[in-house]
């Protein structure tokens, strides 16, 4: 993490022109806004989720931080109670730009989804990730490792505090096995 936010530190700030942010109006910089170090509570349900006949599993991710997580069919943990590193600097380099390296620098909490060989997934697993506390930016981080032969289904579900000025700055990682789908 050292080594990341070096990197976060020596990126300059973008400015719009760059092409990974040409669509992105720039209304802060992130220096303004500070980690969540406490999640706020969860939003009400939103109408999207609620109206889904059946689901295999909920994870919920608030403010970067691993609040709910379970699957009958998935096993699904959070990063720090796994055994080994489940590879938190992710699939994108660091240093592809500003937020790939404030995601290595700060993201701390994550939840790994494991579908194993040859399990088929009849209804989706649900990850909600949101964002709720005003003036902060958190890094949620999932990551997908479907088994070989084996079937999944996940839905993300993005959601934010109505008018909260806030950056969520999210990575998935998908690691998919011979077969999988």
């Amino acid at each position: 993490m050292e080594a990341a936010y070096e990197v976060f530190a020596a990126l300059e700030e973008p400015t719009g022109a760059e092409e990974d942010w040409r669509y992105v109006v720039l209304d802060h910089t992130f220096s303004e806004l500070q980690p969540v170090a406490v999640p706020c509570k969860e939003l009400e349900p939103g109408r999207f989720v609620a109206s889904l006949p059946e689901r295999s599993g909920r994870v919920l991710i608030v403010d970067g931080h691993v609040l709910e997580h379970d699957s009958a069919v998935a096993v699904v943990q959070r990063f720090s109670d796994l055994d080994d590193d489940p590879g938190l600097t992710g699939m994108v380099p660091t240093d592809h730009n500003k937020l790939a390296a404030a995601h290595a620098a700060f993201s701390t909490e994550g939840a790994r989804v494991e579908v194993k060989p040859n399990a088929v997934m009849e209804a989706p697993l649900v990850v909600e990730i949101q964002a709720t506390t005003a003036e902060t930016v958190s890094f949620p981080h999932l990551q997908v490792v479907v088994g070989e032969n084996a079937e999944a289904s996940v839905l993300v579900d993005y959601r934010s505090a109505d008018g909260a000025r806030l950056l969520l700055v999210p990575r998935v990682d998908l690691e998919v096995g011979n077969g999988g789908r």
